[in-house]
């Protein structure tokens, strides 16, 4: 949420340089998705997750896009409740339906769309029907346009890393 309120504070300055050059989301979005079958477990795509050293997944159920499968949803929904992550699915616990853009949405629709939704990854749909992922949008690749703002969200990944749990004083039981 702090790194979404990061982008809401310099949303003017992404805003004038998306006009100015007329940035479409295909001239930022990265082309290589990682993606997940909904039928597979938790536990599994918590490894990959891991493994990859990302944040999200996109959900696939016979080759289309039904979902994304974030860390949050991993926390909220499987964590926190104490569930067996060998016995709960992607499809159980996933963001659904999924917000999409197109490859020639511009860049500042993107974002407010991003921002409205509270959100932080766009998956990047084409074909004749929206069918076909292309690639996905991430509030980092946003701010990787504007130097301050990237530097912030730096900034905010030093603060947030895992405590030490011997110096953590107080915990939820």
């Amino acid at each position: 949420m702090y790194i979404l309120s990061i982008i809401a504070l310099f949303i003017s300055d992404i805003v004038f340089l998306s006009a100015s050059m007329a940035l479409r989301v295909d001239d930022v979005m990265q082309k290589k998705v990682h993606t997940i079958d909904c039928e597979l477990s938790t536990k599994y795509a918590a490894k990959m997750m891991d493994y990859l050293r990302i944040s999200s997944l996109v959900v696939l159920s016979n080759g289309r896009v039904v979902g994304i499968l974030t860390e949050r949803d991993l926390v909220s929904n499987v964590v926190a409740r104490a569930c067996n992550s060998e016995k709960l699915y992607v499809k159980d616990v996933m963001s659904s339906p999924v917000i999409t853009c197109r490859p020639n949405t511009l860049l500042e629709n993107a974002v407010q769309s991003m921002l409205q939704n509270k959100i932080k990854k766009l998956p990047v749909m084409a074909g004749k029907n929206d069918e076909d992922l292309v690639g996905i949008l991430s509030i980092t690749d946003i701010a990787r346009l504007h130097p301050v703002l990237y530097s912030k969200v730096l900034e905010y990944q030093n603060i947030t890393q895992p405590l030490d749990h011997e110096k953590v004083g107080t915990y939820i039981q």
